[in-house]
């Protein structure tokens, strides 16, 4: 009986959402190191993914999303992991609209334009070219090769592509078995449920 109940509360309990992988980049010609090796105006890509259902709005327009993050350095011919709890954010209401990749809120790289003001990071876009405004850059970073660092960045490029979909089930779509189970497990205890009658009509 319990487990009956019990998976009937899990079939109306499920909710419904559309989970998506989202891949964002923002490349750059830059200075800076990686561990005790320098680069000089090379170009460097930082890539992040993440689940669109981990986007979180943290107030006053600012939106972030956690991912799973690489540094690719073209001139050592390297790509590391960042092992630093790294988001991308935007903010679309700031007076230079922006999404960078962060430390929470310490800015590794940012990319400034109007385009958005209205992204929140859930949809694909660009590829976006800073408007000059102003560049944010220099929080260090860990990974798996050391110390990454940048000096001087040049203009970055900033762009977000969707991956795959996991779809949830819709609630209506499981309620004809809701309603089914509903129905076995008031029979077992020898009551009438006309409402689930009505409900399986």
């Amino acid at each position: 009986m319990r487990i009956g109940l019990t998976a009937l509360a899990l079939i109306l309990g499920v909710g419904c959402a559309n989970a998506n992988t989202i891949t964002y980049t923002e490349v750059t010609t830059a200075n800076g190191s990686l561990g005790s090796d320098p680069f000089s105006n090379t170009l460097v890509t930082l890539t992040g993914t993440g689940n669109t259902s981990d986007i979180m709005s943290i107030g006053g327009g600012d939106y972030v999303i956690p991912v799973s993050a690489t540094v690719k350095i073209a001139s050592l011919d390297v790509t590391a992991t960042i092992t630093s709890s790294i988001e991308v954010g935007v903010c679309t209401t700031c007076p230079d609209p922006d999404a960078d990749f962060d430390l929470g809120g310490a800015t590794i790289l940012g990319t400034d334009n109007s385009a958005f003001h209205s992204y929140f990071l859930a949809t694909a876009i660009g590829p976006i070219t800073s408007d000059g405004t102003s560049v944010g850059f220099g929080e260090p970073v860990n990974t798996s090769l050391g110390t990454f660092e940048f000096t001087t960045p040049g203009t970055p490029v900033f762009n977000a592509t969707l991956g795959g979909s996991s779809p949830v089930p819709e609630p209506n779509a499981l309620m004809p078995a809701a309603a089914g189970l509903l129905a076995l497990v008031l029979k077992r205890r020898g009551r009438k449920c006309s409402a689930c009658s009505r409900m399986l009509k």
